[in-house]
């Protein structure tokens, strides 16, 4: 009888314990299903902005500038504190510049381009980056002074007064720069080439003013993990045949030839300037357009990451990090 009063007992209590563990473990899984959990720690945030390319010279114009270039991975332009530090989990904007306008006649100018940004509304260098769009290219006068100026400057127009400045690159200025000066314009007057992220414009040596210079080199970066090349200058146009200035390469647009075909446009997402104008009636004499830019971002690969809209993507580099692209103005989410 004892025996079977000590059963009972342990039996009550087990039964009891068992009860207790059941609603602790329902309770946690209550707390987490409605989201109860730890956020993600702070991460560190790599980073490619550029900016949208300028529109070039109508008419013997200047190639105009690409977009700022504006980097913390792996270029000679790369900023020398590295990534963002200590981001917080969230959503983030992401601004994407339009290029600059293209010139469908001698007397139409072209735009600078849009500015791309990182968390527009941030602060400067702690948790935002801002590149400057490309400055356009010159017709000569009546240009809108300061347009020609931009993350890479824009080239001057056989029809600039000589001796003349080509656009300022690293206007605003940054550290590392975002970006070169166009050609500058010469005594016999011939169009030069915009500004890249990795040199200036140039004008066409030993020549005179029927050839057109070359838009500047852009840069490489395997920010997204392959190198691809961006934000190369804009040729300048030519009033003579075949002679205009060739694009820079990363996107920049060829200049346009007299009589047969305008400037070229700057590749899109690629921040490239567009192609200066050549002589002749329309449309032989408009320019190119700038290529839109583009931002990359590379965070770590324990950080959960999420992109909107849907023209925008996420990839895996090889060592695992996660890689966001834009394309277009968008949201960036780590979670």
């Amino acid at each position: 009888m004892r025996e079977n009063k000590l059963n009972l007992i342990e039996n009550f209590v087990q039964g009891t314990n068992n009860k207790n563990k059941s609603k602790r473990k329902s309770f946690g899984y209550q707390v987490l299903g409605f989201g109860g959990g730890s956020s993600a720690a702070p991460f560190d945030l790599h980073y490619l902005v550029i900016a949208g390319g300028g529109g070039g010279g109508g008419g013997n114009g200047g190639g105009a500038g690409g977009g700022g270039f504006r980097i913390s991975y792996d270029s000679p332009l790369a900023n020398p504190g590295g990534a963002l530090p200590d981001l917080a989990a969230g959503s983030y904007a992401v601004t994407v510049g339009a290029g600059g306008a293209q010139t469908p006649g001698p007397s139409n100018l072209g735009t600078r381009g849009a500015s791309s940004i990182f968390n527009p509304g941030g602060s400067e260098g702690t948790n935002m980056i801002t590149s400057t769009g490309g400055g356009k290219g010159l017709h000569g006068a009546p240009d809108t002074p300061g347009q020609e100026d931009g993350g890479s400057g824009g080239g001057c127009s056989q029809y600039s007064p000589a001796p003349s400045n080509a656009g300022a690159g690293n206007t605003p200025p940054t550290s590392p720069p975002q970006g070169n000066p166009g050609g500058p314009q010469v005594p016999n007057g011939r169009a030069t080439g915009g500004g890249g992220a990795g040199a200036a414009g140039s004008t066409y040596p030993g020549h005179g003013p029927s050839y057109g210079g070359a838009g500047g080199a852009g840069l490489a970066s395997s920010i997204s993990g392959s190198p691809v090349t961006r934000a190369g200058g804009g040729g300048g146009g030519a009033n003579g045949g075949e002679n205009a200035g060739a694009g820079g390469p990363g996107g920049g647009g060829a200049g346009g030839n007299r009589n047969t075909g305008k400037g070229a446009n700057g590749s899109a997402n690629t921040g490239g300037g567009g192609g200066g104008g050549g002589d002749g009636g329309f449309p032989q004499s408009g320019s190119g357009g700038g290529g839109s830019g583009i931002v990359i971002l590379r965070v770590p690969g324990t950080t959960n990451i999420s992109v909107a809209p849907g023209s925008n993507g996420t990839s895996t580099a090889p060592n695992g990090d996660n890689v966001a692209t834009f394309n277009v103005t968008g949201t960036f989410t780590v979670s």
